[in-house]
């Protein structure tokens, strides 16, 4: 059986990246927590084996959230969506139960708990916030089952819900990201102030040298810059 209940979110067209990371940054590692809870309630309710949430951005499909079966045994995983699967993706906004097949059909068929469970049976709910898609939800069973009626009307109860939490989410972690990027930036500034006193550099030298250090030792720069700081500051300066 495939429902399809148009919610006409357009956007934009190309590829799409999805992408899944046992290691996972704060505020995601709470959305997780937050979520989980709602995700047992659905696989009790749906006696299904699975449910995973994405969070949608301009190029990525970030699988951020997740209970029951492990979506995949690898510990970080990316594949480029693209032509219809990335469109269906961003534009569709679409509720979609199927009964069997659903781990070869062309819309899941690269997400890594279909790959790695062999799902039969998914349904598909578009998270909506403020009428933009924000991401999607796929619970999933093993075995070909028909959503029935009641099951249907919970699983899109869950659109606004999840879309609401993903949005929320969304804006801690580019304050998050941001604020991860200010501190770096002081770093290298202090980095760059202790090279151009040492060796009387520029301070386009002392950027170019952090750089390709970074490069050539295959270090963050941010570590990196922190050795710099650490082992040639002068006595009277402390470190940032």
């Amino acid at each position: 059986m495939l429902q399809n209940q148009e919610i006409g979110q357009r956007g934009a067209s190309g590829s799409l990246r999805v992408v899944y990371s046992v290691q996972k940054p704060p505020a995601v590692s709470a959305l997780n927590s937050s979520i989980g809870p709602l995700l047992e309630l659905c696989l009790t309710q749906t006696g299904s084996q699975g449910a995973y949430v994405y969070r949608l951005s301009a190029s990525l499909l970030e699988l951020v959230a997740w209970r029951g079966a492990h979506p995949t045994d690898i510990p970080s995983y990316s594949v480029e969506l693209s032509g219809k699967a990335a469109k269906w993706v961003r534009e569709a906004g679409a509720y979609i139960a199927l009964e069997k097949g659903a781990w070869q059909d062309w819309r899941f068929a690269s997400l890594p708990e279909f790959l790695h469970n062999r799902y039969e049976r998914a349904v598909s709910v578009p998270l909506i916030e403020a009428g933009k898609l924000t991401g999607i939800v796929n619970v999933c069973g093993r075995l070909p089952t028909r959503c029935g009626p009641g099951e249907g009307i919970f699983l899109a109860g869950l659109s606004l819900p999840l879309g609401s939490i993903l949005a929320k989410t969304r804006l801690e972690s580019e304050l998050e990201e941001l604020n991860r990027k200010l501190a770096d930036r002081k770093l290298f500034d202090r980095a760059k102030g202790v090279l151009q006193a040492r060796f009387g550099w520029t301070e386009e030298a002392a950027y170019l040298h952090l750089r390709r250090t970074s490069r050539r030792t295959r270090t963050p720069m941010r570590s990196v810059a922190l050795h710099v700081i650490q082992n040639f500051a002068l006595p009277n300066e402390q470190v940032a």
